[in-house]
C-alpha cells in the first residue's frame, strides 16, 4: 500500500499523473483508430451514395421520357379519334345529301323525258300539217282538165276533210298534251324559278355533274375513313404495347426491363436509407470522440491559449489533429517533469543514508495533497478503455466519493484507538 504525505507525496502524485496519462493515451489511441475507421467507412458510403444518386438521375430521365412519350401518344390517339368521328359524321351527311339529290334528279329527269317526248310529237305533227298544205297547193297548180280537175278536187276535198278532221283530233290531243306540258312546266317553274327550257336543261346537266362529283367525293371519304380506321387500330396496338398489356415478345421484354429497373430503384432506396443510418452512427461516434478529446485536453490542464491561431474555438474534423498534438506535447512535458522529480527524490533519499548511518531518523507523516487511488480504481482505469457516458461518469464519481468517505471514517476510528 502506498504511503501518503511527506517524502512520498510527490512520487505518488507523479505516479498517479503518469498512470492517468497512460490511460488517456490508450483511450486516445483507440479513439483515433475508431475515428479513422469511421472516416474510411464514411468515405466509402459517400461514394456509394453518389453512385446511387447518379443512377437514380439516369433512371428518372428514362422514366420521364417514357411517360412523356406515352402522354403524347394518348393525345395523338384522342385527336385521331375526334377526326374519325368528324369524318363519320361528314360521310353520313354527304350520303344523305347525295341520296336526296339523286332522288330529286331522277324525278326531274323522268319529267323532262316525258315532256321532251310530248314536245317532239307536237313538232312532228306540225311538220306533217305543213307538208300536207304544201302538196295541196302544188296539186291545184298542176291540174288543167276541168272534169278531171273537179273529180280530183272532190276527192281531194273529201280526203282533206278527213285529214282535217283527223288533224283536228290530233291537234286537240296535242293541245291537251301541250296544256299538260305547260302545267308541268309551270310547276317546274314555280319549284325552280326557271322560265327557259335551255336553262332548265343546263341546270339538269349541272345537277348530274354535281351528283357525280358528290359520288366521287363520297368514295374518297370512304377511302379516308378506312385509312383512319387502320391508323386507329395501329395506335391502339401501340397504346397496348406501351401500357404493357401486349403479348408480343418485344413488349414483354420491355415490361421485364421496366420491372427490373423498378426493383433496382427500390434496392437503391433501401441502400440509401441504410447508408444514411450508418452515416448518422458515424457522426455520433465522431461527436463522442470529440467529447473525449476535449475532456482529455481539459484534464491535462491545456487551455485555448496553447492552440495556434486560426484553429477555432471548438473541436472539429479539421482541427482535431491539432488538439491531439497539443495533448501529446502536454503529456511529454508531464513525463519530463515526472523524470526530473524522480531524480530529485532519489538524490534526497540517498543523502541521509551516506551522512549518518547510526543515527535514528524521525519520519513525520504529512497529509497527502493528492487523491488516493485504490487498486480497484486502477484496475478499472486500465481495463475500461472506452469513453464513458454521462450515467457511467456519474456512477463512477459517486463510487469514488463513497470510497473516500469510508477511508476517512477508517482513519478516524484508527486515530481514536
Amino acid at each position: 500500500m502506498s504511503k501518503n504525505g511527506g517524502v512520498n507525496a510527490a512520487l505518488d502524485n507523479t505516479k498517479a499523473v503518469a498512470k492517468q496519462i497512460r490511460v488517456l493515451e490508450n483511450r486516445l489511441d483507440k479513439g483515433l483508430q475508431k475515428f479513422n475507421e469511421a472516416i474510411g467507412a464514411n468515405r466509402s458510403l459517400r461514394e456509394q451514395i453518389d453512385t446511387l444518386r447518379r443512377e437514380r438521375v439516369v433512371f428518372d430521365d428514362i422514366y420521364r421520357k417514357l411517360e412523356n412519350e406515352l402522354q403524347q401518344k394518348k393525345k395523338e390517339m384522342a385527336n385521331i379519334i375526334e377526326q374519325a368521328n368528324a369524318a363519320y359524321e361528314a360521310r353520313d351527311s354527304a350520303q344523305a345529301q347525295m341520296a336526296s339529290l339523286k332522288q330529286q334528279a331522277d324525278k326531274e329527269h323522268a319529267e323532262f323525258e316525258k315532256e321532251w317526248r310530248e314536245l317532239g310529237r307536237l313538232i312532228e305533227n306540225d311538220k306533217r300539217m305543213k307538208e300536207f298544205m304544201r302538196t295541196k297547193v302544188r296539186g291545184t297548180k298542176e291540174d288543167g282538165d276541168p272534169g278531171q280537175t273537179e273529180d280530183k278536187h272532190r276527192k281531194k276535198i273529201t280526203r282533206n276533210a278527213w285529214d282535217t278532221a283527223k288533224s283536228l283530233v290530233t291537234i286537240t290531243a296535242n293541245q291537251e298534251k301541250v296544256s299538260s306540258y305547260e302545267e308541268a312546266f309551270a310547276r317546274i317553274q314555280a319549284a325552280t324559278g326557271i322560265c327557259d327550257i335551255d336553262e332548265l336543261v343546263q341546270n339538269f346537266i349541272h345537277a348530274e355533274d354535281t351528283n357525280f362529283s358528290l359520288f366521287k367525293y363520297n368514295n374518297e371519304l370512304s377511302a379516308d375513313m378506312e385509312k383512319l380506321e387502320q391508323q386507329i387500330a395501329e395506335y391502339k396496338e401501340e397504346y397496348i404495347t406501351l401500357s404493357g398489356q401486349s403479348s408480343r415478345k418485344e413488349d414483354t421484354e420491355k415490361v421485364k426491363i421496366l420491372e427490373n429497373l423498378e426493383e433496382r430503384w427500390n434496392d437503391i432506396d433501401r441502400k440509401a436509407i441504410h447508408y444514411e443510418v450508418k452515416y448518422q452512427e458515424s457522426q455520433q461516434t465522431l461527436s463522442h470522440i470529440r467529447a473525449c478529446i476535449e475532456s482529455i485536453f481539459r484534464r491535462l490542464g491545456c487551455t485555448a491559449e496553447d492552440l495556434p491561431s486560426g484553429c477555432g474555438s471548438g473541436i472539429s474534423e479539421a482541427n482535431m489533429m491539432t488538439y491531439l498534438a497539443i495533448i501529446e506535447q502536454r503529456g511529454n512535458e508531464l513525463l519530463k517533469m515526472y523524470d526530473s522529480l524522480k531524480d530529485d527524490e532519489d538524490f534526497e533519499t540517498s543523502r541521509p543514508a551516506r551522512s549518518g548511518q547510526g543515527s535514528t531518523s524521525l519520519q513525520i507523516k504529512l497529509p497527502s495533497t493528492v487523491e488516493d487511488y485504490s487498486d480497484d480504481e486502477d484496475d478499472d482505469d486500465e481495463d475500461d478503455q472506452r469513453p464513458f457516458t454521462r450515467d457511467e461518469l456519474k456512477t463512477k464519481t459517486m463510487r469514488g466519493i463513497t470510497k473516500k468517505q469510508k477511508k476517512s471514517r477508517m482513519k478516524g476510528t484508527a486515530a481514536e484507538k
